[in-house]
């Protein structure tokens, strides 16, 4: 009986061995799991600024001198899109027909047109407001309507230049803002009208001046 008990005893104090030898110091592995101190969350960008794509839309009255007879007022409609100083952008616009008539004989001519720019544009932030500058290509046609020349024919002129624009918008921030701009415009398809009693054709560089309000979409 003493033999039996001596070797029970061994069998114990070994089996108790195996297991303090299969987990590590300090406890079980399930303890130290629970133990184990959680990683905290860190940004993988923490410190730098996010900044998403931009909308910005504009409408504005448009004035031009040299791109047509006369001095024609009309309306632009558009849209801004990018990040914080690069955008691209995009527009549609239109010059109400301009009547002239005091420089003719015997008649008038009512010259009117409309088309769409796209290009890209540079911002920088000044004070409270933003100083902007674009190159643009522009596109349209151009149309001549006579009245009581009998020289003229009604027509269309398809009309392609390519320019620059500065401006400036404020406040920067807000959702409203309003605008101002200048451009100064290269003819690269030039319009041009040819008559018995009228002569005229686009000027080398033509200029015009934007005024208006522009919405922050996003």
């Amino acid at each position: 009986m003493e033999v039996i008990a001596q070797e029970r005893a061994e069998e114990a104090a070994a089996d108790g061995g195996e297991s303090d030898a299969g987990a590590p110091d300090g406890g079980s592995p399930a303890q130290l799991a629970l133990e184990a101190p959680a990683s905290e969350d860190v940004p993988a960008h923490e410190g730098e600024e996010v900044s998403g794509v931009r909308v910005h839309l504009r409408l504005g009255f448009v004035a031009e001198w040299g791109s047509h007879p006369g001095a024609p007022l009309g309306l632009s409609l558009g849209g801004r899109f990018g990040g914080a100083h690069w955008s691209a952008v995009l527009e549609a616009w239109g010059l109400l027909p301009n009547s002239i008539g005091d420089s003719l004989d015997r008649g008038s001519l009512s010259v009117g047109s409309f088309g769409g720019a796209v290009g890209v544009c540079y911002e920088h932030p000044l004070l409270s407001g933003v100083l902007m500058g674009c190159a643009l290509g522009r596109g349209g046609v151009m149309r001549f309507e006579p009245h009581n020349l009998s020289d003229l024919q009604a027509a269309w002129q398809p009309l392609v230049s390519g320019g620059l624009r500065v401006g400036g918008e404020w406040p920067r921030d807000s959702f409203l803002a309003f605008y101002t701009t200048l451009e100064a415009y290269v003819p690269i398809v030039r319009g041009s009208l040819t008559g018995a009693t009228v002569g005229w054709s686009q000027f080398w560089v033509f200029g015009g001046a934007q005024v208006g309000f522009r919405v922050r979409i996003q």
